[in-house]
């Protein structure tokens, strides 16, 4: 078993941010959070790239060293930097879409002559980096480290996390964020729950009945009252090849499920939730 220290981390927005999640028509619409696996795979990229030759076999090492030190909850838009008072489902969601959800038309250009394609203008969410009440926005989550890692790169994350970026569309600047590393501060609770940090595998946080999970969480049919999707994500192998290839799709109740009684649910290294 294993001892771990959970820390509270906001990030400063600096851009605008799309998480990739469906498109409807021309709308690419962006998922209202950060996923776990999104800053994994943010951290491992940043990671290799600054601390190894950058190949293949570097990314995968990365990556497993990541997994194997530290876990990640879902980070969501606030314009608290310690808190969150809007969540983007059930009777909040209208005002979280207006204060957080914007989007942007574009059209993608033919190359040759650098005009416009017929057919092909479209419309791209993102969340806002200044709501439209005139606030900063910032991401707020919690990352947990093993208490007896000894990895000397993996060690560093704290200090990297200015340095990534997150979401999709980085050829125009989206996505940068930044923190403060005396801002990241040690906790006992995770999103106000009571969260078990010793003597565990892997970080369990505990929820009372009728509470929303705050993840995507591997399907059961029972005790849980929400939607359910087939959920991945891309990570990078290649540096020159951003988001090249994709993780495992995994049937997942969506976060804002209710569920209908008390619950643990473990911080696992596959970036969800699941039942121990």
């Amino acid at each position: 078993m294993t001892d771990w220290t959970a820390y509270q981390v906001s990030f400063q927005m600096l851009a605008p941010m799309h998480i990739g999640y469906r498109k409807i028509g021309n709308l690419q619409q962006t998922r209202y959070y950060v996923p776990a696996r999104t800053l994994w795979g943010a951290l491992t990229a940043q990671m290799t790239r600054e601390f190894t030759s950058a190949k293949k076999k570097d990314y995968e090492d990365i990556g497993k060293a990541i997994d194997e030190n530290l876990r990640f909850s879902y980070f969501y838009p606030s314009e608290e930097s310690n808190k969150l008072n809007l969540f983007p489902w059930g009777n909040t969601k209208s005002e979280f879409e207006w204060t957080f959800i914007s989007s942007q038309m574009s059209t993608s250009i033919k190359g040759e002559t650098k005009s416009s394609e017929d057919g092909l203008l479209h419309e791209t969410e993102f969340i806002l980096p200044i709501s439209r009440n005139g606030k900063q926005v910032y991401l707020n989550g919690y990352v947990f480290e093993k208490n007896d890692n000894s990895d000397q790169i993996i060690s560093k994350w704290k200090e990297q996390l200015s340095n990534i970026q997150l979401g999709g569309e980085r050829g125009y600047g989206w996505g940068r964020v930044k923190v403060d590393e005396k801002t990241i501060l040690e906790c006992s609770e995770v999103f106000n729950f009571e969260t078990q940090l010793n003597q565990t595998e892997d970080p369990i946080i505990k929820l009372n009945k009728d509470c929303i999970i705050m993840s995507h969480v591997r399907f059961n049919s029972e005790d849980f009252e929400g939607k359910a999707e087939m959920f991945a994500s891309r990570k990078t192998t290649d540096g020159s090849k951003h988001g090249n290839a994709f993780e495992e799709m995994i049937y997942c109740w969506q976060p804002g499920t209710k569920i209908s009684k008390d619950m643990g649910f473990k911080f696992v290294s596959q970036k969800l939730w699941e039942k121990p």
